[in-house]
């Protein structure tokens, strides 16, 4: 049997953050288009969990969450990595790709948090300090 999950999938700024404010602007080391990462951020009302994608070289690349599932003691979130189609016009500028899943605080069912592609590989896997 399942838990049924509440959350919601929010773009950067609808979830109330800017760029500036992730460090989304500055690349680092390990900072490949394919790689992608998670950070978590818990306040009292909210857990906020950010998926990014790698620095990307051109506009056009975005991240899909497809499903988020409790998979046994962790919070499973699987995306999918979408890129420009050859010929697509897209803005000629660096971009990181993010979303923010947005759990209640009071209702986070786990400790853990992972993000997982479509084959089920997990890419990064964090704590939740509740």
């Amino acid at each position: 049997m399942s838990e049924e999950l509440t959350f919601s999938v929010l773009s950067l700024d609808r979830a109330g953050y800017s760029a500036d404010q992730m460090n989304l602007n500055r690349p680092s080391e390990d900072d490949e288009p394919d790689g992608v990462s998670l950070a978590v951020l818990k306040t009292a009302a909210r857990v906020d969990v950010f998926v990014f994608r790698g620095m990307c070289p051109t506009g056009g690349y975005a991240i899909d969450v497809q499903e988020v599932s409790l998979c046994e003691s962790e919070v499973c979130i699987t995306v999918e990595l979408i890129d420009p189609a050859p010929g697509d016009v897209v803005t000629m500028m660096m971009t990181r790709p993010v979303k923010v899943v947005r759990f209640p605080g009071d209702t986070f069912p786990a400790r853990y948090v992972s993000v997982r592609d479509p084959d089920g590989c997990v890419h990064d896997r964090e704590k939740i300090n509740l």
